[in-house]
């Protein structure tokens, strides 16, 4: 689970994801693809996995 420290800096850094379609990728700490999603808006998306641990789905909150 990411740290509060770590969420900021990954709000910060989703200014620069564009509010466009596409897709993104989940990987472990090694590399391994463990989640490939699509969104019709990339910063959105990105921003709901940022969301409180207990707002999220289990299976979400296992991938986090």
């Amino acid at each position: 689970m990411a740290t509060a420290a770590t969420r900021r800096g990954l709000s910060q850094r989703l200014l620069a994801v564009p509010r466009k379609t596409g897709v993104y990728m989940w990987r472990a700490r090694d590399g391994t693809i463990l989640y490939v999603g699509k969104a019709s808006s990339l910063r959105n998306r990105l921003r709901s996995y940022l969301a409180a641990p207990s707002a999220l789905a289990s299976k979400t909150r296992d991938l986090m």
